[in-house]
């Protein structure tokens, strides 16, 4: 799929609410993004901060209020930029700007952030593009954590086979060897899988059992993918921190 294709994609999902059906998959996934913005918190403050595939800003803005210095959104989408810039007005938050930008060339100089953020954004990319990228713009004791989706769970891959209009052609959930790849542009590569069990508490989104089962069926999850190792690559989704980005590689 072309960029241009991408751009309109993510355009009409803002103006359609097109993904608005997928929230009970959603409404499970407060541990990964509780970790997520915990490790931001103790990373932010002070720093030059890029949030990589903003959308309409979703961690921008909590940034921003942390301390940053300057925190900076990128998206391909239009419609999701101006929907932050408008949201950044409204908060009155000068250190927070967005900009419409192609993720795999990027408009920065080098080291210009000392943390790079996303969720969901790499398995859009072309990953042998955009990690250099990242390393490149990335200060040299700079350090970048992303949440993102695996590619193996069978529940998930067949889900996503029956709703394919919810997605772009070419995205591509990560593999071992995407994050094998990681590897090759930083020094340092942390991983911690969530979502297996887990997905179990989906049908009862809507019950009063449904944050504790979730509690429960993530806490499962946890003790398994420490028993059994190999078991994380059935993991749902996964958050990736790394450091000492490689700039020979850029």
């Amino acid at each position: 799929m072309s960029k241009q294709s991408q751009q309109q994609f993510f355009d009409e999902e803002i103006s359609k609410n097109t993904r608005q059906s997928v929230g009970k998959f959603y409404s499970i996934t407060w541990a990964i993004h509780s970790f997520y913005r915990e490790y931001l918190c103790a990373h932010v403050v002070g720093k030059r901060v890029l949030e990589y595939g903003c959308g309409s800003g979703s961690q921008a803005f909590f940034i921003g209020q942390q301390g940053a210095k300057k925190v900076v959104g990128i998206d391909i989408s239009g419609e999701r930029i101006k929907q932050a810039v408008r949201r950044a007005q409204e908060m009155k938050l000068e250190n927070v700007t967005f900009r419409v930008m192609d993720a795999e060339a990027m408009d920065f100089e080098d080291g210009s952030f000392d943390v790079v953020c996303g969720s969901g954004i790499l398995h859009h990319l072309n990953m042998d593009i955009a990690l250099p990228e990242i390393a490149r713009v990335l200060a040299t004791n700079g350090r970048a954590i992303f949440i993102e989706p695996m590619g193996y769970n069978p529940a998930i891959n067949l889900f996503r086979h029956l709703t394919p209009h919810y997605r772009v052609e070419d995205e591509h959930p990560l593999k071992k060897a995407d994050i094998d790849l990681i590897s090759r542009h930083f020094g340092y590569v942390d991983h911690r899988f969530y979502y297996l069990f887990t997905l179990l508490a989906v049908p009862f989104h809507r019950t009063l059992i449904h944050s504790s089962l979730v509690a429960f069926l993530n806490f499962v999850d946890q003790v398994l993918f420490k028993i059994i190792p190999g078991l994380k690559f059935l993991a749902w989704q996964v958050v990736l921190v790394v450091e000492k980005p490689l700039k020979h590689h850029a």
